[in-house]
């Protein structure tokens, strides 16, 4: 079955202190296939020319606040947002030139489908002081759930609730595991949708999953099973379930290659 629902995606870039990505972040959203209904960027308290760069675009929306960390700056970026399809892109980031495409072909294919998820390729890059890249290497395509990955409707928000601006960081995990108790379907496409670049000032470089918090953010989940008095002798299996959900194949194979 076929959608005959039309789409409006409102792509959202956080960014704080992004003045060497900025421009290169908007150029990649106008240069995809299937253009978005607006671009938001949410400044999130930026001291160096973010603001000048943004404003260099007049069709975009710009939005300042003062510095909240990340989760709040995509809050902000939802709750101004107009489409009924959300979209995000750190700014030291890249979209494929047909995420947005071929993502929306997947939901009017799949109309139970609330989140398209596509494959990541990380991007290592060799810079100068300068910022100059001398070279770059790329690694395999795989699968987890980076935010820019995806496509959202924006309906889920309302289901599932904004993301935790308590946490500095793994507030993307937090939300994922949120939509999966909330049963929120998510379908995953065999194509490379997110260039995720490592390089000395992205907010994640030479960080893994586990120093992101998420044992940290199991936990979290634990605690709210307890509050819903549903917790189960048995934890261990929908760890599981939740790890395949989001994508997080190391934990998942380490433990059932000891329960073999």
């Amino acid at each position: 079955m076929t959608s005959r629902e039309q789409y409006f995606v409102s792509a959202i870039i956080p960014v704080y202190n992004g003045e060497n990505f900025l421009a290169r972040a908007i150029n990649n959203i106008l240069s995809q296939q299937y253009q978005p209904l607006e671009i938001i960027i949410i400044d999130d308290g930026s001291t160096d020319n973010t603001a000048n760069i943004a404003k260099q675009y007049p069709d975009i929306i710009y939005h300042y606040q003062a510095n909240a960390g990340p989760s709040a700056a995509r809050n902000r970026g939802i709750k101004l947002a107009k489409g009924n399809i959300i979209a995000f892109l750190d700014v030291d980031d890249l979209w494929s030139d047909h995420k947005l495409a071929i993502q929306l072909q997947c939901l009017k294919e799949n109309p139970d489908v609330e989140i398209v998820q596509g494959l990541i390729q990380k991007v290592k890059y060799l810079e100068l002081e300068t910022g100059e890249i001398l070279s770059s290497h790329y690694y395999e395509p795989y699968q987890y759930i980076l935010l820019g990955s995806s496509i959202y409707r924006s309906s889920i928000f309302e289901k599932v609730g904004l993301f935790d601006e308590s946490m500095m960081y793994g507030e993307d995990v937090d939300w994922y595991i949120r939509a999966w108790e909330n049963n929120i379907v998510k379908k995953v496409i065999p194509e490379t949708t997110l260039f995720y670049h490592l390089h000395k000032g992205g907010m994640t470089y030479g960080k893994n999953t586990r120093s992101l918090g998420l044992f940290y953010i199991y936990k979290k989940r634990l605690e709210r099973l307890r509050t819903k008095a549903t917790l189960s002798n048995n934890l261990i299996n929908p760890l599981i379930t939740i790890s395949e959900y989001i994508g997080a194949d190391v934990i998942t194979k380490n433990y059932k290659s000891q329960n073999k």
